[in-house]
C-alpha cells in the first residue's frame, strides 16, 4: 500500500495482512534520475515490493514510486496506469498518473518508475461513520467510472485468481456487456489509499487493480477494516464502519447492495489469505516476507473465520 501521498507516520498498532520487509535491490543513481528529469527526492515510505519518494519532476512536486521490476510485469503495470488515467480523466478524485519523459512507467535501473502529483490532506478516521459514508460514496462512483472502461489486459483481483472459473473471467476479445458481473476494480481501497484534501476526497495507488465483480472491492475494503479491528481488538471499528460504509455505497449507487455476496466475498478474501500462508513460494511477496511473529498472526485470524464465522 502506497502511503506516500500523505507522508503520515505509520500507527503503532498493525494494520494490513502484511507486514514485512523485502530484500531491496540497490537505488538508482543520481545520473539515473537526472536523465528523466526528477531531482529534490526524500524518501516517504519503503514497502514491501516498492519503495516512495517526494520529488520535483518538470518544477511539479510528485510522488515518485519505484517498483522492484523482478515482481512486477511492465505491461501489465503500464496496462495499469493507462486505465487510471483514463478513469481519471473522467473522475477527479483520482489521482491520475503523470508521465516521466513521455511514458507512465520508466524502467530505471533495478525498478520501474511510475509519478504522481503529491497531494497534501488527512487521512480518514474509520472509526466515524462519516469516513465509513464517505468511502462508500466514492467507491460508487469509481465503479461506475470504471464500468465504462473497454476490457483490457488486466488480470483479475489477485484474491479472485483461482477462485472462479475461466469461464466468467473476462478477456479483451469479449465486449464488457457480456460479462455484466465483471469490471475493472480498484482491488485495495482503503482509508490508507485515500486522502482528504482541501478540494475533495482523493484516491491514489491503483497498482492492485484488476478485474472482478463489484461485490469484491466492498468486500475487501471491510475485509482490512475487519482484520484491523480484530488484531487491533477494536470491534467496534467494524461494527461503525460496515453499515456506514455499504449504507454511502447503496446511497450513491442508488441501488441496496446486496449484503450476502459481500459476505461470500470476505469468506473468500480470508480464504486466500489461507491458501497463501499455505503455499508460501506462490504468496504475495508481503506475505512471503512476513516474519515469524506476523505470520502466526494471520494464522489466527483466517483460523478463527476457517469454520464460517460470520464477517
Amino acid at each position: 500500500m502506497d502511503a506516500g501521498q500523505a507522508a503520515a507516520r505509520r500507527p503503532a498498532n498493525v494494520s494490513s495482512d502484511a507486514e514485512m520487509t523485502l530484500q531491496s535491490p540497490e537505488l538508482p543513481s543520481t545520473n539515473d534520475y537526472q536523465r528523466l528529469g526528477v531531482s529534490h527526492r526524500v524518501e516517504l515510505h519503503a514497502g514491501k515490493q516498492s519503495r516512495c519518494f517526494s520529488a520535483v519532476l518538470d518544477g511539479q512536486k510528485v510522488v515518485v514510486k519505484l517498483t522492484d521490476r523482478r515482481l512486477t510485469d511492465p505491461a501489465i503495470l503500464r496496462a495499469k496506469m493507462r486505465a487510471v488515467e483514463t478513469v481519471g480523466g473522467a473522475l477527479s478524485a483520482v489521482v491520475m498518473p503523470i508521465r516521466v519523459a513521455g511514458d507512465l512507467v520508466q524502467p530505471i535501473g533495478e525498478w520501474l518508475m511510475t509519478a504522481t502529483p503529491f497531494v497534501t490532506g488527512d487521512r480518514l478516521d474509520i472509526s466515524t461513520p462519516h469516513a465509513g459514508r464517505v468511502m462508500g460514496q466514492t467507491l460508487a462512483r469509481l465503479h461506475e467510472v470504471m464500468a465504462e472502461l473497454p476490457v483490457v489486459e488486466i488480470p483479475p483481483v489477485a484474491a479472485l485468481e483461482s477462485d472462479l472459473p475461466s469461464s466468467e473471467q473476462p478477456s479483451s476479445e469479449q465486449p464488457s456487456s457480456e460479462q455484466p458481473s465483471w469490471q475493472l476494480l480498484h482491488g485495495d481501497f482503503s482509508y490508507k489509499n485515500l486522502i482528504a484534501s482541501p478540494t475533495g476526497l482523493r484516491i491514489f495507488d491503483f497498482d492492485d487493480c484488476g478485474y472482478g465483480p463489484t461485490e469484491y472491492d466492498l468486500a475487501n475494503s471491510l475485509y482490512m477494516v475487519l482484520f484491523d479491528s480484530e488484531v487491533n481488538d477494536s470491534p467496534s471499528r467494524y461494527e461503525t464502519f460496515r453499515p456506514s460504509f455499504l449504507g454511502g455505497y447503496s446511497h450513491s449507487a442508488a441501488k441496496a447492495v446486496d449484503a450476502e455476496p459481500v459476505d461470500e466475498m470476505i469468506r473468500l478474501r480470508i480464504a486466500a489469505l489461507g491458501r497463501w500462508l499455505e503455499d508460501l513460494p506462490n504468496a504475495p511477496i508481503g506475505i512471503q516476507t512476513s516474519s515469524p511473529e506476523w505470520l502466526e498472526t494471520l494464522e489466527s485470524f483466517v483460523a478463527s473465520h476457517r469454520w464460517g464465522k460470520a464477517p
